[in-house]
């Protein structure tokens, strides 16, 4: 069984300002530019995790600076290899 995580809630988060080679994230592709945005370290470490919840997350991209929401369902796992940002089946 995948272990899961679920968000309740409002948050405004921050962005992650730099990402360690092969480690795992959480975090969305923005809705206005499409780069990736981690806001939390995979506590897995693995990315096989499910995420849930009826939350709302705010934030800011770090790439084109769009404000916006998004909801767990929108969040992926991805892990940040040498020179760019890649996750299980697509590109974050």
């Amino acid at each position: 069984m995948r272990p899961e995580l679920t968000f309740r809630g409002d948050f405004e988060t921050q962005p992650k300002t730099s990402l360690a080679p092969g480690a795992w994230y959480l975090g969305f592709r923005c809705q206005r530019c499409g780069a990736g945005v981690a806001i939390l370290d995979d506590p897995t470490g693995t990315g096989e995790l499910t995420l849930l919840g009826d939350a709302r997350l705010q934030v800011s991209c770090p790439a084109c600076s769009t404000l916006a929401l998004y909801t767990p369902t929108q969040m992926r796992t991805f892990q940040s290899p040498v020179g760019g940002v890649t996750a299980p089946g697509e590109a974050v």
